[in-house]
C-alpha cells in the first residue's frame, strides 16, 4: 500500500508502506534514507528546495544550581551537522535522531 504524497524526489520512487524515510529538519522533504545519505554525502542542501540540510542552531538553556537560578545560553550546533534530521516509517509518528 502507498502512502499518501511520497514519492522520493532523488529516485522518483514511490514510497512503500512500511519503508523508513528521513526528513529534512527545515524544509520538511522526505526521502529514502539510501538516497537522501548518498545525497547529503556530496551536497549540503535539499536536493528538492535547495535549502540548507543542516537545521538551524539551536539554543540550550540550562539552569546552574546555586547561583540563584541563572541560566546559560549556548550554541548546540557550533559546525555543521545534520543532527537533528527527522527519520521515520510511518506519516504519523516521528522519530528525532541524535
Amino acid at each position: 500500500m502507498k502512502e499518501d504524497g511520497g514519492t522520493c524526489a532523488i529516485c522518483l520512487c514511490e514510497f512503500e508502506e512500511g519503508e523508513e524515510l528521513k526528513t529534512l529538519p527545515e524544509c520538511v522533504h522526505s526521502f529514502h534514507v539510501g538516497c537522501i545519505d548518498m545525497w547529503l554525502y556530496s551536497h549540503s542542501n535539499c536536493p528538492m528546495c535547495r535549502t540548507d540540510a543542516a537545521p538551524s542552531p539551536q539554543v540550550s538553556f540550562q539552569e546552574e544550581e546555586g547561583d540563584g537560578g541563572a541560566v546559560e545560553v549556548g550554541d548546540r550546533n557550533s559546525g555543521v551537522t545534520l543532527e537533528g534530521i527527522i527519520v521515520h516509517s510511518r506519516p504519523d509518528v516521528v522519530i528525532q535522531v541524535r
